[in-house]
């Protein structure tokens, strides 16, 4: 990480801060924070890492608000999902990025989709 992103990532937190009402939760699913971390060129772990170190360093909650997932981005994870109810890092990985998602959100549809589909066969 050079300088220049550092600087930017500063600069965000403290947009995205200025905004906010008693330190609410930091992470938007399209907000200005979330365009700088996935601009950096580090790998996905590393990313969600540092999300999650900035929002210990500013007092946010360490809880992220459920974002919504468009209905082109659930079709295609439903496809995969079809194929493959359980994905390996690299799987993970690759799914992420061809539906603009973190690997996280992808490791938790995933789970949440198993235990969706458990309750639904009870």
């Amino acid at each position: 990480m050079n300088v220049q992103e550092i600087h930017n990532i500063r600069e965000a937190c403290i947009t995205i801060l200025s905004g906010t009402k008693h330190n609410s939760v930091l992470f938007e699913p399209c907000d200005k924070f979330d365009e700088v971390i996935n601009s950096l060129d580090i790998d996905p772990d590393s990313k969600e890492t540092l999300r999650r170190s900035v929002s210990l360093l500013v007092g946010t909650r360490n809880h992220k608000r459920g974002c919504n997932i468009d209905k082109k981005t659930k079709d295609m994870l439903n496809k995969v999902y079809e194929q493959k109810q359980y994905l390996t890092k690299e799987e993970r990985e690759f799914v992420a990025k061809k539906c603009n998602l973190t690997p996280l959100q992808v490791r938790v549809w995933f789970a949440n989709k198993r235990i969706r589909n458990k309750n639904t066969k009870m």
